[in-house]
């Protein structure tokens, strides 16, 4: 059985009831939380009772490849959580995902949870480099 790995959207801004419930499951099922490095978000989902003290709460502020490399040897299931949007895009936590794509695949399950499209949960399971991504493509105007 391959370990999951959560990767968790929330609402942009203070919106925190548009929180997905989905979303809301995972991070109260999970111990271990990757989130960036805003406190006030983390202090907002304490106050929603989403994550309590059991959580363990990492800053991907910090290089933290090696304590997910570790959860992974541990089979330990764990959320990477963006503190706006859509985990893995325009985070830190895309250097956690391209970890286990390149050597751990066999061993975890990417879950994104809370998306708003196929294509937002695309980019966020495959650690691409968003620096480098770019959308060309706009509607014709006459469309």
């Amino acid at each position: 059985m391959r370990t999951p790995v959560y990767l968790v959207a929330a609402p942009i801004g203070d919106y925190m009831q548009d929180m997905s419930v989905a979303a809301i499951h995972a991070l109260r099922g999970v111990r271990h939380v990757f989130v960036e490095a805003d406190d006030q978000f983390v202090a907002r989902l304490r106050t929603q009772q989403i994550l309590s003290d059991k959580h363990h709460i990492y800053s991907l502020v910090q290089d933290q490849v090696g304590r997910a490399r570790e959860l992974v040897s541990r089979q330990l299931p764990f959320a990477i959580v963006a503190s706006s949007g859509i985990p893995c895009f325009l985070d830190p936590g895309r250097h956690i995902v391209r970890m286990c794509l390149d050597h751990y695949l066999d061993q975890v399950e990417l879950v994104p949870v809370g998306v708003s499209s196929a294509l937002d949960a695309a980019l966020c399971m495959c650690g691409t480099d968003i620096d480098r991504f770019r959308f060309n493509g706009h509607y014709p105007e006459n469309y």
